[in-house]
């Protein structure tokens, strides 16, 4: 009997495994466009995980390519975190759903923050370009969608910014 080895769980079965299964999910099914799934497997990962800002991002992210700007809103109202590349997130996908909203204001003044956090975010500068657009403002939108396609094409002459 001394020699017999103690059994271990499988750290598969947790429920943060669970969880991240069912975020790559989601990755998955949003690459191939089926958005409304990515977003209930999104959402498993959220119930199993909801500590996790990495989930959350992602679940605010699918509400705002699904048009669920108050749903995003709230998902990324309830992160506490204190890295900047998650803060710029949190930004970006907030002033995303504001534009959807259509309180431009709000989400000039998200998106911006979003881009000087990360000023190498072609999603920042590209929702900042709709932004400039709705407010009738063509050389400021104009700018933004250039940063954008910049950062895209990989002829971005930016610094990435110094962690904080």
């Amino acid at each position: 009997p001394e020699a017999l080895t103690p059994v271990e769980t499988s750290s598969r079965d947790t429920a943060s495994a669970k969880a991240h299964r069912h975020l790559q999910v989601a990755k998955i099914l949003e690459q191939k466009g089926r958005l409304e799934s990515a977003v209930k497997e999104a959402g498993k990962a959220r119930e199993l995980a909801p500590e996790s800002v990495e989930i959350a991002l992602k679940l605010g992210e699918l509400y705002c390519r699904t048009g669920r700007s108050e749903k995003a809103l709230e998902t990324v109202g309830e992160i506490k975190t204190a890295r900047r590349v998650e803060e710029a997130a949190i930004h970006l996908i907030s002033g995303w759903a504001q534009r959807q909203k259509g309180d431009l204001d709000a989400a000039e003044k998200l998106l911006l923050e979003a881009t000087r956090l990360a000023p190498r975010s072609s999603r920042g500068f590209f929702e900042l370009g709709k932004v400039y657009q709705a407010k009738g403002q063509s050389d400021k939108a104009m700018q933004a969608y250039y940063k954008a396609l910049a950062r895209i094409y990989g002829e971005d002459k930016t610094p990435e910014a110094p962690p904080q």
